[in-house]
């Protein structure tokens, strides 16, 4: 939500910021680092700056302060212990520069030790502004480039001066025995008004250099601005990847040819802010001396105001233990093949500006994921799903096996479920896609067979919409997680009963007819009343018998239902006494 302030106000202080601009050419002119160095000589080479750690390499030239700065380690003994430059180009949280002036405005980055000397500047001059810091900031975070314009000074004044959306409060980070936590931004994005450009998309690389052994991720937990269309992290499979990403800093997306980097691995998605807790005995696996790749995707909405914008993660991490099976993750779009990145009306994918409903199926198999034969099985864990505003429904179904391409089954997904799928709401949320979770054991594909996934699109606005990388064209994609190995122990078709609870049991469990349903409480009184409802793997209810009055006792025919994982509830006078699965040959 923006600050409270009148039309009036935000219009007076606009103009003064376009006059500001028109009657200082020279400055706007000026390069980023010009106006930082101008900044430092301003505030940090007097009186200002006597702690001998930085103020001597501030003085000289531009050329000479900036050579004295860029991937110096500093003289100070516990930044150097901590593997700080004086600038660490992309990385504002490795720059003891900033982290020296940084007077609070990054809760995050400031001097946590005393070992790591004093603020700057110091012996009583004031402090740098919050506009000069976020500038600092915003240039080491654009990889602290010698030449050119990578802030929108412009931007930072309007945000600072009353013009900003308000944040929220940063999250706290995990305990260091058990992770830490990555903070990517601040990014400015000007607001929806004709004359901004309010939406961006970046990678950057985010080195971590305290992985010093294989470690398995456990849980990754992201708080990202509402503002955000998504946010991925992506691990380089090695070093050679990381290295011939060249470019230090955010990299923005301009077009499909550098919307994806090659060399990577996908780790977690997320669209709002969630909590991915992985299952007993899964992990994400993260090599020593690991660099991440992480993308963002941010659009501001509001018409007259400045998004700040930041995400934090918090990575909860712990050394790899025996067993623990990897987690893996994968997005595949509609078709992917070259044709769908042509523009309308000869792409596969175009949606016709006429009001209508539109429907593209596709497949989800072996070929389409990297690492995986046709005959290897994927124990999905997730499934969620991705579309830009046009999208209006979203299922995913197994394919029939043996069936031809695009042959749906039995369906799998839902995307008329609310967001944590637990009910259906009866409208596809493009903003906020339901995300579905599956026991570990649950939900077992033959690669090679795969999913269909199904997305039905209305274009209601005045142009075909095509495939495409901002939220004014269209986007089909599948997310989903699985394992190659059954993560727990045991097979199903070796089960002879499942309990939930000491109250409900059943048998035969599997089952390839009938099954016994015994509440094991006491015998019921004659006005009892007890039923039992099965559900597909969607949620929806395929049968409902009630118990016979009295009785603790229910004999189910399996009938006419399918082969397959069934989900079941027993209630006893409304109140549920038992769940689980049941499993039907």
């Amino acid at each position: 939500m923006p600050f409270t302030k009148s039309r009036k106000l935000h219009s007076l202080l606009l103009a003064s910021a376009i006059t500001l601009l028109l009657t200082s050419n020279s400055v706007s002119a000026q390069s980023t680092w010009g106006q930082v160095y101008s900044i430092l000589q301003q505030n940090c080479t007097s009186s200002g700056c006597h702690d001998g750690t930085i103020a001597p390499v501030l003085l000289g030239t531009e050329a000479d302060v900036y050579n004295n700065l860029i991937g110096v380690i500093p003289t100070n003994p516990e930044a150097n212990s901590r593997g700080y430059k004086l600038v660490d180009k992309g990385y504002p949280h490795l720059s003891y520069l900033l982290k020296k002036v940084n007077n609070g405005l990054d809760a995050d980055n400031g001097l946590d030790n005393q070992a790591l000397g004093g603020v700057m500047p110091d012996a009583g001059a004031p402090a740098l502004s919050n506009k000069e810091i976020d500038l600092i900031h915003v240039w080491i975070l654009n990889g602290a480039p010698e030449t050119g314009i990578v802030a929108d000074t412009a931007l930072i004044n309007m945000y600072h001066n009353g013009m900003g959306l308000v944040q929220a409060t940063p999250p706290p980070a995990p305990d260091p025995s058990e992770g830490f936590q990555i903070h990517l931004g601040p990014i400015f994005l000007g607001p929806n008004d004709g004359v901004y450009d309010n939406e961006k998309e970046f990678f950057i690389k985010y080195k971590l250099p305290m992985i010093s052994d294989t470690m398995e991720i456990t849980r990754i937990e992201s708080f990202i601005d509402v503002e955000s269309h998504h946010y991925i992290i992506y691990k380089f499979d090695d070093a050679q990847s990381a290295g011939n990403v060249t470019q230090e800093g955010l990299r923005e997306v301009t077009n499909f040819f550098n919307a994806f980097t090659d060399g990577t691995t996908m780790v977690a998605a997320w669209q709002n802010t969630s909590d991915i807790n992985l299952p007993q005995n899964t992990a994400y696996f993260w090599e020593p001396n690991l660099t991440l790749d992480l993308n963002l995707h941010l659009r501001n909405y509001d018409t007259d105001s400045v998004l700040k914008a930041v995400v934090y993660t918090n990575v909860y991490l712990q050394p790899k233990q025996a067993g623990t099976i990897e987690m893996i993750s994968d997005l595949v779009l509609f078709n992917t093949i070259p044709l769908q990145f042509i523009s309308c009306p000869f792409s596969d994918f175009c949606i016709p500006a006429d009001g209508a409903d539109h429907n593209f199926v596709g497949n989800v198999t072996s070929d389409d994921l990297e690492g995986l034969s046709s005959n290897d099985s994927m124990y999905i864990w997730m499934l969620s799903s991705h579309t830009h505003k046009y999208g209006i429904g979203f299922n995913i179904y197994e394919r029939n096996p043996g069936g031809p391409n695009d042959e749906k089954g039995t369906q799998v997904y839902d995307g008329f479920y609310n967001f944590s799928y637990t009910f259906n709401q009866g409208f596809y949320d493009y903003e906020d896609p339901a995300v579905r979770y599956f026991d570990p054991n649950e939900f077992v594909l033959n690669a090679g067979e795969g999913l269909v996934h199904e997305a039905t699109f209305n274009n209601t606005g005045t142009v075909d919409v095509g495939f495409g990388i901002t939220t004014e064209d269209e986007m089909m994609l599948t997310f989903f997680q699985y394992t190659k190995v059954r993560p727990s122990s045991g097979n199903p078709t070796g089960i002879k009963e499942i309990q939930t609870n000491n109250e409900v049991s059943l048998y035969p469990n599997p089952t390839t007819g009938t099954v016994t349903i015994s509440i094991n409480s006491a015998n019921p009184s004659i006005d009892s009343k007890r039923s039992f409802s099965l559900y597909d793997l969607v949620g929806k209810e395929v049968a409902h018998e009630k118990f016979s009055s009295g009785k603790s006792e229910l004999v189910f025919h399996k009938g006419q239902l399918k082969s397959g994982v069934y989900l079941y509830q027993v209630r006893d006078n409304g109140v549920s006494v038992g769940n689980g699965k049941l499993i039907l040959y």
